[in-house]
């Protein structure tokens, strides 16, 4: 065995050494998959998401009394509203505007 076969091998060895842990945790999330599927996988990790963006959504409320996310239908009825709705969009339309102008 020359050296370069030993120093591949020792490489090799020591990257296992070092990620022994992540890929024990690796695959035991390959088994929580296999175990609940794939949907409530990621449900079981998404869940606590909607439960801060609706504190977030409280939050806000008290804030700006005016302060609401508009629905796909309220949006198809009065698509203006999405200026209303994302925060900054209105600026930013007005500043990309103002630079197509001084471009071209």
């Amino acid at each position: 065995m020359n050296i370069k076969t030993l120093g591949k091998i020792l490489l090799i060895a020591l990257c296992l050494f070092i990620a022994g842990p992540q890929l024990a945790v690796g695959f035991e999330l390959v088994a929580l998959i296999d175990l609940f599927g794939l949907e409530l996988f990621l449900l079981s990790f998404l869940g606590p998401l909607w439960f801060y963006w609706f504190r977030l959504e409280m939050w806000l409320g008290k804030i700006d009394k005016f302060f609401f996310i508009p629905t796909l239908e309220q949006l198809r009825q009065c698509p203006s509203l999405i200026a209303q709705a994302v925060p900054g969009y209105m600026p930013a339309l007005l500043g990309f505007a103002s630079i197509t102008v001084l471009v071209s």
